[in-house]
C-alpha cells in the first residue's frame, strides 16, 4: 500500500486502530482530533509525513510506530499525557532531536538513529520500560548519573554510540536486564567492576569497541551470563576472575589483535559450547590443559603465532568444528581420534604442518588446502574396521580436501585413496540399509593415476561401458563410484567443480541422461602454475527412469567447472559399479568398449593419414622421373 492521501477520518469517532504502514508518498494525515478512542496508530515507513497528525483527543492510545518516518522533525508535548501509551517507535526518525517528558507506563521505546542529544530524565525513571533502543544515537555522549530506577528493563541498546562510560550507578537498579549491547561505541574504554551486579543478564556485546582495553573483574559469579562477545576489542589479557562466568556458553574474541594470553581460570569455564580466537596474532600459547565437556565449535584461525595445539582432546568429547587454518603448527596431536563426533577439521593454509594423525572415522568435512608441506597422513585399519557398523543418518556429506598438498609422499597418497574407498563404500552401505536420506563423498588430492580398483578406466574424459542385464535393477545395487583426473591450471582453482554425465542407450538409442556431478566446489586462496589433481566421489544414481534401468549401454562424460563455465579438461577417468554382495565371479561384469565418436575420429585420422602418404610418394616418384628422364636424353647424344 503507498497512498497518497487519505479520505476524512473525522466522522469515524468510534475507530480504534489506523494502520497506514508503507504509505512512503502521504504527506498529511486526515484531522483525527474526534477520533478519542483510538489505541494504536501505525505509520511505519510514511517517509513523506512531515508532521504527526492530531492525538491529543485519544487519550485511550496504547501504541503510536513512526518509524522510519524520515520527515518528522518534533514529537508533539502532549505526547506526555497518554497515561496509557506503553509502546513508541521513533527508530529512524533523523530529524527528531528532542523529546518531551515520558509517559510513566512506557514498556517499549525505541529511538535507534535518531538526532537526539540530551535524553529527558523521566526515561531513567520508567519503572514498567521493558526494551530501550538507543541504537546509533551518535549525538548522545553522556548519560545521567542519578540511579536509574529501570526495574523492570530486560533489554538495552546503546550500539554505535559515542559514550565514553556506563555510569556505575545505573548497574545497581537495572537487575532484571537480559541484554545489554554496548557493540561498536568506539569511544568506551572500560566497564565498571560492579556489572557482576547484573544477576539477570545473559548476553553482553563490547564487539567493535576499538578504544575497550579493559575488562573488569568479575568479583561474584555470574550464572546467567551466556553470551559475551569482545570481538575486535583492544584488550590484551582476560582477568583471572573471568572463571566467575560460570554459566558461559558462547565467548567470541575473534579480531582481538591485542590479546597475548589466556588466563589459566579458563577451565572453569566448562560450560562453554562456542569459543572464537580467530585473528589474536599476538596469540603464541594455549592453556596447557582445558576441561570444556560442552565445547561443539573452537575456531583458532589466522592466530600467526601459534605454534603448537596442547594434546587435551580427550576432554573435548561435544567438539563438533575445529578450525586450525593460517596457524603456525607443525602437528596436530594424535588424541583427536578420541573426538569421535568431530564433524569438520579445518586445515587450510597451514604451511607448517607436516603430518596427520589418526583422526575420527566420522569427520564429515576436512580441510588441508594449501598445506603445502604435509607428508604424512595416518590411517587406522583398526578403526576403520570399527566404524564400518557406525550408523549414519539423516542428510550426509563427506568431503575431504589436500588441493595443493603436493609433498605428500607415496604412503601418504595410499592412505588417502584407502580412506576414500572405505568411506565410499560406507556410505553406498548406509543407503542400501536405508540409514541415510541422501549422502555424497568427494575427495580431492594431487596425483594423475586413476586408483586400480576402479574396474572400468580409460584415458581421455569419455569412455562407453557396455552394461549387464538388470544392472540398476538389482537390489544389491549400491550406486557408482566416479574419479577424474585433470589438468588444473592456476587460474581454476580458484573455484573448481568437476561434473559428469551417464547418457544410458538401447541399441545406439539415448534413453536418458543422468548428471553425476558434485555440488562441491574447491577453493584456493594462493593459485599455483599448472598441476594434476584426482577428484574421487560417489553417487547413489537413484533417480534413474524404469525404461533406462533396461539400458545395455552406458557412455560417461568427464568435465570440469570454474564458476560455471566448462572446462574440458579432464586427462583420466574411472567409473566402479557398487554391489553389495557378488564380487566374486557372480559379479556382474562391465565392458568398457571404444566410444564410437572417438572410433569415427580416428578412422578419419588413418584415412588423412594414408593420403597424405600417397600424396608424398606421388610427389617422389614425380621428382625420381624427372631426373631419370635428362641423363637418358644426355646418354643418346653422346652416343652420336
Amino acid at each position: 500500500m503507498n497512498l497518497a492521501e487519505v479520505g476524512e477520518l473525522s466522522n469515524s469517532v468510534n475507530i480504534e486502530s489506523i494502520n497506514l504502514q508503507g504509505c512512503k508518498s502521504l504527506v498529511q494525515v486526515p484531522d483525527l482530533s474526534k477520533c478519542v478512542y483510538i489505541k494504536s496508530i501505525n505509520l511505519l515507513g510514511c517517509a513523506s509525513l512531515v508532521e504527526v497528525p492530531d492525538l491529543s483527543k485519544s487519550v485511550n492510545i496504547e501504541s503510536i510506530n513512526l518509524q522510519s518516518c524520515a520527515g518528522l522533525i518534533q514529537v508533539p508535548s502532549y505526547f506526555q499525557k497518554f497515561t496509557k501509551l506503553t509502546h513508541l517507535n521513533l527508530g529512524y526518525c533523523s530529524k527528531i532531536s528532542t523529546l518531551p517528558k515520558i509517559p510513566s507506563k512506557m514498556e517499549f521505546l525505541d529511538l535507534s538513529e535518531t538526532a537526539i542529544e540530551d535524553l529527558p530524565s523521566s526515561i531513567w525513571s520508567l519503572e514498567t520500560l521493558i526494551k530501550l533502543n538507543l541504537h546509533c544515537c551518535w549525538s548522545i555522549k553522556n548519560f545521567s548519573s542519578s540511579p536509574w530506577k529501570m526495574k523492570s528493563l530486560n533489554s538495552l541498546s546503546l550500539r554505535q554510540t559515542n559514550i565514553e562510560t556506563v555510569p556505575s550507578s545505573s548497574f545497581m537498579c537495572m537487575t532484571g536486564i537480559i541484554s545489554l549491547d554496548l557493540s561498536y561505541c568506539d569511544r568506551l574504554v572500560s566497564l565498571p567492576n560492579d556489572i557482576c551486579k547484573l544477576k539477570s543478564l545473559e548476553r553482553l556485546d563490547l564487539s567493535g569497541c576499538s578504544s575497550f582495553t579493559n575488562f573488569p573483574e568479575i568479583e561474584e559469579p555470574m550464572e546467567h551470563l551466556q553470551y559475551l562477545n569482545l570481538r575486535g576489542t583492544k584488550i590484551e589479557e582476560l582477568p583471572s576472575s573471568i572463571g566467575n562466568l560460570v554459566g558461559l556458553k558462547t565467548l567470541d574474541l575473534s579480531d582481538c589483535t591485542s590479546l597475548k594470553l589466556l588466563p589459566k581460570s579458563f577451565y572453569k569455564l566448562n560450560l562453554l559450547e562456542w569459543f572464537s580466537l580467530s585473528s589474536c596474532v599476538k596469540l603464541q600459547l594455549l592453556p596447557p590443559s582445558f576441561t570444556f565437556c560442552s565445547l561443539r565449535y573452537l575456531d583458532i584461525r589466522t592466530c600467526s603465532l601459534l605454534k603448537e595445539i596442547p594434546d587435551c582432546f580427550d576432554s573435548f568429547p561435544a567438539l563438533q568444528v575445529l578450525d586450525l587454518s593460517k596457524t603456525m603448527i607443525e602437528t596436530i596431536p594424535p588424541s583427536i581420534k578420541q573426538v569421535f563426533g568431530l564433524k569438520s577439521l579445518r586445515l587450510q593454509g597451514c604451511m607448517r604442518l607436516q603430518s596427520l594423525p589418526v583422526l575420527p572415522c566420522l569427520l564429515k568435512r576436512l580441510d588441508a588446502t594449501e598445506c603445502t608441506r604435509l607428508k604424512t597422513v595416518s590411517v587406522s585399519v583398526t578403526a576403520q574396521t570399527q566404524c564400518l557398523n557406525q550408523i549414519l543418518s539423516g542428510k550426509r556429506t563427506e568431503t575431504h580436501t589436500y588441493l595443493n598438498c603436493f609433498s605428500l609422499d607415496k604412503n601418504a597418497r595410499r592412505n588417502i585413496m584407502d580412506d576414500a574407498r572405505f568411506r565410499i563404500m560406507r556410505m553406498a552401505s548406509a543407503y542400501n540399509l536405508k540409514r541415510v536420506a541422501s549422502g555424497r563423498v568427494a575427495l580431492l588430492c594431487p596425483g594423475n593415476e586413476i586408483p586400480k580398483w576402479f574396474s572400468c578406466q580409460t584415458e581421455g574424459s569419455s569412455m562407453n561401458i557396455k552394461l549387464p542385464q538388470h544392472w540398476s535393477d538389482d537390489s544389491n545395487f549400491l550406486g557408482i563410484a566416479l574419479c577424474a583426473v585433470s589438468a588444473i591450471r592456476g587460474a581454476d582453482a580458484l573455484s573448481l567443480g568437476y561434473q559428469c554425465e551417464m547418457i544410458l542407450k538401447n541399441n545406439n538409442c539415448e534413453i536418458e541422461t543422468v548428471n553425476l556431478g558434485t555440488a562441491e566446489r574447491f577453493k584456493t586462496e594462493n593459485p599455483m602454475a599448472t598441476t594434476y589433481h584426482m577428484l574421487m566421489w560417489y553417487d547413489r544414481v537413484h533417480a534413474i527412469s524404469d525404461e533406462a534401468k533396461w539400458s545395455m549401454e552406458a557412455s560417461f562424460h568427464f568435465y570440469t567447472e570454474v564458476d560455471g563455465e566448462r572446462r574440458d579438461n579432464v586427462e583420466r577417468c574411472g567409473v566402479c559399479f557398487l554391489y553389495a554382495q557378488g564380487q566374486g565371479n557372480d559379479a556382474p561384469k562391465f565392458e568398457v568398449v571404444p566410444l564410437p565418436a572417438l572410433q569415427a575420429v580416428s578412422d578419419f585420422k588413418f584415412i588423412l593419414l594414408t593420403i597424405v602418404f600417397l600424396c608424398f610418394l606421388f610427389l617422389y616418384l614425380e621428382h625420381m622421373t624427372s631426373k631419370i628422364l635428362p641423363l637418358e636424353t644426355s646418354g643418346g647424344s653422346d652416343l652420336q
